[in-house]
């Protein structure tokens, strides 16, 4: 039986907040740790002891492919765990489309015309190679190595391959089982991934085409398995603020202690991760507090035009002002560098919300209605 609508589901708001957070932390460790990525003085700002963290910023990703996995299952496992209907299947892509390409397709679209007229900087390798992966979300599934228009879609293109695949993970995977076989679950996919992960987390390349692929998959099937849990209510009155609490600080501390050591760090981050996400969705405390406000709300809704955007806008005001920041780099000068690191995030966030009230959330709910309304005519 197919379902025709879709049903609105109560949001977990806290998990709007941690997109937010995540998106903010990958901007940070892009703008700070690559040469190349312009505004390139942010590199030689004295972060103090929070280089540490800034330096594994691209977990940040991670977290939305946990997050991506425990959402997408909360809204439509039920869709596809008794059968697989072809409607089904095809509602759950346009929906997604609808959710993801337009505001990738404007991005897209707009870099390439501010290329061809001088503001954005680009390498003649990836004028043409790359535009039609990146149009068809494949450019992270290892067919093209030579650059991207905007290297964040990596991680869009791998989310598309899972979307892909999901209707068939749920259908396999989730079960009316006990928390048991969850738990089972989750053992045996954890063990596959830091197999294939021996040699994936001895690098930071995050636009590596397998190392993507591998890190969306387990992310997210450990996220489809987080809501199955939750669904079952499995271990929810333990004091899980305080243990997501103890989770996050001993994430921050691996950093520390390992930092090095990249395979220790991102094991030790991923089992953190989550710990950390099933604690937040039973938070009635402090991390509520912090996840679950107004303002990081807010931001968690503009997260996805942050990080789609963070790299453009970088590139643009490091190529047309690279006079001015080449001259507070040879200074030396940190409270300039604040500065203008606080213009640059200023800026994005602004841009990001036009995006998401313009173009992003718009064309989502368009989608969405238009998909109701022909199942419903069906």
């Amino acid at each position: 039986m197919i379902n025709k609508t879709i049903t609105p589901k109560d949001k977990i708001h806290s998990l709007t907040g941690l997109r937010a957070f995540a998106a903010i932390w990958v901007v940070i460790y892009n703008m700070s740790m690559f040469e190349g990525v312009d505004p390139g003085f942010v590199r030689n700002i004295d972060w103090g002891i929070y280089k540490y963290f800034i330096s594994y910023g691209y977990t940040g990703v991670d977290f939305f492919f946990f997050l991506s996995g425990f959402v997408i299952s909360y809204i439509y496992q039920d869709n596809f765990t008794k059968n697989i209907q072809r409607d089904n299947i095809i509602k759950f892509y346009k929906l997604r489309l609808g959710r993801i390409y337009p505001l990738h397709f404007s991005i897209l679209i707009l870099i390439i015309i501010l290329a061809n007229y001088g503001v954005f900087p680009y390498n003649l390798n990836i004028k043409y190679g790359p535009t039609l992966l990146n149009l068809t979300l494949t450019d992270s599934w290892g067919f093209y190595s030579k650059g991207s228009w905007n290297s964040p879609a990596w991680s869009l293109s791998a989310e598309w391959f899972i979307y892909l695949l999901y209707p068939f993970i749920a259908f396999m995977l989730i079960k009316e089982e006990s928390t048991r076989y969850y738990a089972k679950l989750l053992a045996t996919i954890s063990i596959i991934f830091f197999i294939m992960n021996l040699d994936i987390s001895n690098t930071t390349d995050i636009d590596d085409g397998v190392g993507g692929l591998v890190r969306v998959t387990f992310g997210f099937i450990t996220g489809c398995i987080l809501f199955n849990f939750y669904r079952k209510k499995t271990l929810q009155k333990l004091p899980w603020d305080l243990i997501g609490i103890l989770m996050f600080a001993i994430m921050l501390i691996s950093q520390i202690m390992f930092f090095d050591d990249i395979m220790a760090v991102n094991v030790i981050s991923y089992i953190a991760i989550t710990i950390f996400l099933y604690a937040l969705v039973h938070s009635k405390n402090i991390l509520k507090f912090i996840f679950a406000n107004r303002i990081s709300v807010y931001l968690g809704k503009i997260s996805f035009a942050i990080f789609l955007l963070h790299m453009p806008v970088m590139k643009i005001i490091g190529h047309n002002f690279r006079a001015e920041f080449l001259n507070i780099v040879e200074e030396n000068n940190q409270s300039d560098m604040i500065f203008y690191l606080l213009i640059s995030l200023a800026i994005l966030l602004i841009l990001s919300s036009l995006c998401y009230h313009l173009i992003e959330n718009p064309c989502r709910n368009y989608v969405k209605k238009k998909v109701n309304r022909d199942l419903n005519k069906s």
